[in-house]
């Protein structure tokens, strides 16, 4: 993973393919097909777009005005609906249905991995085996 300025991700590797990172204004972001106009207007004002993927370009593109964690969760929630693409889950979802899937996964992964530092190590080289240095045996 390569970071730009102000600490954002540049480009990403998933499933050995390298995805660039673009941050653009929610202006130029495009509108999900599936919403119809009359869709966007009962969501008005409060229709914000994050984030949107295009695995067949390598690109995920991020709202440049999001911060912080959110920013972060909306380039974990892209990279879930990638992975749906690659590895063919999305073909599982009923139409429509991928999107909320996505959402309650990256929010659930993006808690337990700030919940947890250490957790992220378990994934490092030689980072799997849990040593305890206790006598105690683990109650089941």
């Amino acid at each position: 993973m390569e970071a730009g300025n102000k600490g954002r991700v540049k480009s990403i590797t998933i499933l050995g393919h390298r995805f660039g990172v673009s941050w653009k204004k929610a202006s130029e972001l495009e509108r999900p097909s599936e919403l119809t106009q009359e869709a966007l207007a009962a969501l008005g004002k409060h229709f914000v777009l994050y984030g949107e993927c295009w695995p067949e370009d390598g690109l995920i593109i991020i709202n440049s005005e999001l911060r912080g964690s959110v920013a972060a969760e909306t380039v974990l929630h892209e990279v879930m609906h990638i992975l749906c693409e690659f590895t063919g889950a999305n073909n599982l979802f009923q139409r429509g249905k991928e999107e909320a899937v996505v959402q309650a996964l990256s929010n659930g992964l993006a808690d337990v991995l700030r919940r947890n530092k250490g957790f992220r190590g378990l994934f490092e080289p030689g980072g799997g085996a849990v040593v305890s240095k206790s006598k105690k045996k683990p109650k089941y």
